[in-house]
């Protein structure tokens, strides 16, 4: 919710708030990862939506964007999970495993242990 104050807070303008939130969520210990990128990654859309002046958005946005690797982890997973169902579905139509990998290139390794565990879940 802390975050989400210079868009709510009503007097003032609204960069003072984003720059002491940011600076405020930087300060901030004992979060967890997800907590803590979850909010990193929301005052990092309102920077970048609110402030004008270039530069100070750009400053601001990298300090939040490097301790945003948890928001990347996840779409990675994400999109490997989906890439795991799409070889997962090739493999039960009866696609060879060397041309899933080929044409999705991912590794025949990975192909070969989706492979597997369907086998042993059958």
């Amino acid at each position: 919710m802390f975050a989400l104050v210079p868009v709510i807070e009503k007097t003032g303008e609204v960069e003072d708030y984003i720059e002491y939130v940011v600076n405020t969520l930087l300060d901030l210990k004992g979060l967890t990862p997800s907590i803590k990128s979850l909010t990193y990654g929301i005052e990092w859309l309102i920077v970048d939506k609110f402030v004008d002046d270039e530069q100070t958005r750009n400053v601001l946005c990298d300090v939040l964007g490097e301790r945003m690797s948890l928001i990347h982890e996840y779409g990675r997973n994400k999109e490997e999970k989906a890439e795991n169902r799409l070889i997962r579905n090739q493999l039960k139509e009866g696609v060879k495993p060397e041309f899933i990998a080929r044409t999705n290139h991912v590794p025949l390794s990975r192909v070969k242990r989706i492979e597997r565990t369907l086998k042993s879940k059958k």
